[in-house]
């Protein structure tokens, strides 16, 4: 352990002590009561963790800077579709070296994980991403910015979420219901309003956020599919285009780029995020408006 819990535990006035006795300090939307009255052990860098949210056991992992300073912000991630017997979060965390980003731009980052799906005799980690199914996991988000706020010194007005694939997905499904909370989104091979054979209604259905944010789409062209070409069930370049077309009507900053390379994540692609998820604070424009930067040679 490179950390000690007294150095991150702001125990001598919380978030929830300041919104009591002080008023709020944040702009972004109150802070939700626990769904089942408890938060995770917080202190675990790197370590997959259990608690009760909406009265079941759910897993999450947290990434911590090694030096906290005052005002964290905060980064959720989402995994994407991977097969019950691995631990996707853990995994992400390392293989994306989230702890290098912690440290560099004093970041919590937050990965849930998602619950068990059971489909054609296979199990796998997806989110509840099919319309009219996603309040457990909606909450579980509630739960972990309350959790974040009560337990360390953050900054709410600076809390961003991503995601690549499935996780891209829910991303959609929170800018929809929870964008008064949000900084700012990232989804990569995601969408909105996909027909799903089997499935009776949409998956990643949008609807108008009730608070404008900016959004950074990207895709890997006509090859982003899954799982793959011969048999394709989700078309995330198309489903890409639909989620852009609906926030550009709704007036919603966005900046869509394409890699082009199919359904993976690019080194071009991942550090374009990371830009985006530590550069946005909440009712602030864009930085991204003035100029797209490096993002022009392959974004719009």
């Amino acid at each position: 352990m490179f950390f000690s819990t007294l150095t991150l535990l702001i125990t001598a006035c919380s978030e929830k002590e300041v919104q009591e006795e002080e008023g709020k300090d944040w702009n972004s939307a109150d802070l939700k009561e626990l769904s089942s009255g408890e938060c995770p052990d917080m202190s675990q860098s790197g370590e997959l963790v259990s608690f009760l949210s909406s009265g079941e056991e759910r897993n999450v992992t947290f990434v911590l800077p090694s030096n906290p300073q005052p005002k964290m912000k905060l980064i959720f991630f989402y995994h994407g579709l991977v097969g019950a017997g691995s631990n996707p979060t853990t995994y992400t965390a390392e293989a994306l070296d989230f702890q290098g980003f912690a440290d560099a731009h004093n970041a919590m980052f937050i990965l849930p994980e998602s619950k068990i799906w059971e489909l054609m005799a296979q199990q796998f980690h997806m989110w509840n991403v099919e319309e009219g199914t996603s309040d457990q996991d909606l909450a579980l988000f509630d739960d972990l910015r309350t959790c974040a706020a009560q337990n360390f010194d953050v900054n709410l007005d600076m809390l961003t979420s991503g995601g690549f694939s499935g996780g891209a997905l829910f991303n959609t499904v929170l800018l929809s219901e929870r964008s008064d909370t949000l900084a700012g989104v990232v989804e990569m091979s995601g969408g909105a309003d996909i027909e799903v054979a089997s499935f009776e209604e949409d998956f990643a259905p949008y609807s108008t956020p009730e608070h404008d944010l900016p959004i950074l789409l990207i895709s890997g062209g006509e090859n982003d599919l899954w799982p793959d070409p011969a048999f394709t069930i989700v078309h995330f370049e198309n489903a890409t285009t639909t989620l852009h077309e609906r926030l550009i009507a709704d007036e919603n900053f966005v900046i869509r780029c394409r890699h082009n390379t199919g359904h993976n994540i690019t080194n071009k692609a991942f550090y374009a995020a990371m830009d985006w998820l530590t550069n946005h604070e909440y009712g602030v424009p864009s930085p991204y408006q003035a100029s797209i930067g490096d993002l022009a040679d392959w974004c719009e």
